[in-house]
């Protein structure tokens, strides 16, 4: 049983010193974005599974840069998380997102369970209207990544974080 138990600590470890290096990269790749970033390890982070909100007690790792989103990077992918003013999500060309072919989910910041878009349901004509006729002041948005610190894939986290930041994004 020990054993078993050592091993699981074993790839526990290489799993974080994963997430530590593409977290390297990442802050390097952002050096010149002229935002300053703050690091650290959080939990309550939450996933879909199976179309039910799943609440992440481990830590993962977050990368903020001050001022426009997070960068979160799980088990499962790395995700930005960030919001615009409800106002500015009305306007927003939700097809912008679509070229870039990011994944992503549109929610409430105030009750972020409340989902305007994730992968069960994304008509776009509906997101407005579900934004419209909300509570919320800010909506939030997640952009999601695979694992991994390749070239392709940090340049795309790149090219997200510059269309935040060209679209009045904020965190």
């Amino acid at each position: 049983q020990m054993e078993s138990f050592m091993e699981f600590l074993n790839d526990l470890q290489n799993f974080y010193s994963n997430i530590e290096k593409i977290a390297e990269v990442l802050t390097s790749s952002l050096k010149n974005q002229s935002l300053s970033i703050d690091s650290g390890w959080y939990n309550d982070h939450y996933h879909i599974e199976n179309g039910n909100w799943i609440r992440e007690a481990y830590p993962i790792k977050v990368l903020t840069l001050n001022g426009l989103c997070d960068i979160e990077i799980g088990f499962f992918n790395i995700a930005i998380t960030s919001k615009l003013k409800k106002e500015q999500a009305l306007l927003y060309n939700f097809s912008s997102l679509e070229s870039l072919n990011l994944k992503y989910d549109v929610y409430g910041v105030e009750n972020f369970l409340l989902d305007f878009k994730n992968e069960f349901f994304d008509e776009k004509e509906k997101i407005k209207n579900k934004i419209k006729n909300s509570s919320e002041e800010d909506i939030a948005f997640s952009f999601y990544f695979e694992l991994n610190s390749s070239k392709s894939n940090i340049q795309k986290i790149v090219n997200t974080i510059n269309l935040l930041r060209a679209n009045k994004f904020f965190y």
